[in-house]
């Protein structure tokens, strides 16, 4: 269970503790600290402790790039729960359930937040029966407006054994995310972690790197890490690499930024599609991304080499969550946009339906639009005319005559195709 965790006594009884008081009674802990600083490590840590003792353990991890959207960390928590638990809720739950997972596009009652907590309420309340439950979410500062208020509706209502472990950044002033996720009966701590000392950095870098540093080095690596176990780890990297003591980055950021810069442009790019999601896998990133399998397996492959990602069967997982971060906010908004709408759609940036619609469209299809176009005159049957969706009027600023499948290129002779939604075109020629 300690396995990676270095020079935490004090943290680590605190971790059995909790998870002995879960056991019996609703209970809570937090873990907070820096970017870095070992917070993940000690929730796997926990984590797998949990799975030892014989525990129900749903967990997730958040990213900065999935806020916008929505549920996606209930998703990820709810993909952990056996089928059949599912299939026994009411059918207003269950549905909720498979739409939050995207696993139905049936019509039915709608689905919004309280019927969602209901459901994640009515999942708990169930598994808790059996064994204790642990709910464990990584980085609860990056959940999504949906996912959080979900989450702390259920919490106020957990009712017997049951467990939440989360961890949290603390790089902001003012209440963090985890304060609105309390329980409305039993105990919720928070653990503070702090920076290792020497020791501790030279038995992290031994371990990790298979050798050892002179002192004078070791203290010059805690000086510029502040006792940060993740920078300390990176900076010895790049000791050992060659780099020089006198000219080693004096930001976290700027290691990062030299660390990924020597992968190559397509590493990167599948790099950016992994970090825009909470659960990539290589067949995944190669569809998002257009690249061939085989070839996508191979760039990944030179990222896992360099120690950045790690590829455990088809799931692909970034090493630490901050080379995620510095991966995604190094790149261009737009390409963080596109790369969140492929992974929306699970489709190439260029195509929005295989034979439908093509993004960008070729340059003799557009052409300039008016924000607000004025409709056409209604057809001689007298039915309402097809409405234009705002989009593609008023977002982008472009009109663009979009193929419809088999319908071959535009010509002049044409109106624009009109498509509702992508595969439902019609067009008047």
């Amino acid at each position: 269970m300690t396995s990676g965790v270095i020079e935490r006594p004090a943290e680590l009884r605190a971790l059995m503790r909790f998870l002995l008081s879960m056991s019996e009674h609703p209970a809570g802990l937090a873990i907070e600290g820096d970017a870095g600083i070992g917070k993940t490590t000690l929730w796997l840590s926990g984590v797998a402790a949990a799975r030892e003792r014989g525990y129900h353990v749903i967990s997730a991890r958040a990213g900065a790039a999935e806020t916008v959207l929505a549920y996606t960390t209930i998703a990820d928590l709810l993909g952990d729960v056996d089928h059949t638990i599912v299939e026994r809720l009411p059918e207003v739950q269950r549905l909720a359930v498979d739409r939050v997972l995207l696993r139905t596009t049936a019509q039915g009652p709608s689905t919004d937040e309280s019927v969602v907590a209901a459901a994640f309420a009515a999942i708990v309340t169930r598994l808790s029966a059996t064994a204790p439950v642990l709910v464990a979410i990584d980085d609860v500062q990056w959940l999504d407006p949906s996912s959080h208020a979900v989450l702390a509706a259920v919490a106020r209502r957990f009712t017997g054994p049951i467990g939440l472990l989360l961890t949290e950044r603390t790089e902001h002033e003012g209440e963090g995310a985890a304060v609105h996720l309390r329980l409305g009966s039993g105990r919720f701590d928070t653990l503070r972690v702090g920076p290792l000392s020497l020791r501790g950095l030279h038995t992290l870098i031994s371990q990790r790197l298979g050798r050892s540093f002179p002192r004078p080095t070791m203290a010059r690596i805690a000086e510029i890490s502040a006792g940060n176990p993740f920078y300390a780890l990176e900076l010895a990297r790049a000791i050992d690499a060659g780099g020089s003591l006198s000219k080693l980055p004096a930001t976290l950021a700027e290691l990062m930024r030299m660390r990924i810069g020597r992968l190559d442009t397509d590493a990167q790019h599948l790099l950016l599609a992994a970090a825009s999601a909470s659960n990539p896998t290589v067949e995944l990133i190669a569809r998002v991304t257009g690249t061939d399998l085989a070839h996508t397996a191979e760039l990944l492959g030179e990222a896992a080499a360099k120690g950045i990602i790690t590829v455990d069967g088809n799931e692909v997982r970034f090493t630490h969550p901050l080379l995620a971060r510095a991966v995604y906010t190094d790149a261009t908004p737009s390409r963080r946009r596109a790369c969140t709408g492929r992974w929306r759609r699970r489709r190439p940036c260029w195509s929005y339906g295989p034979g439908t619609w093509r993004w960008p469209p070729p340059a003799r299809t557009r052409r300039r639009w008016p924000r607000w176009t004025p409709r056409p005159p209604p057809p001689a049957t007298g039915a309402p005319p097809p409405r234009r969706p705002n989009w593609w009027s008023w977002r982008s600023g472009w009109a663009v005559t979009p193929r419809c499948a088999g319908s071959g290129p535009p010509t002049t002779t044409c109106t624009p195709v009109i498509c509702s939604a992508p595969g439902n075109c019609s067009t008047a020629c």
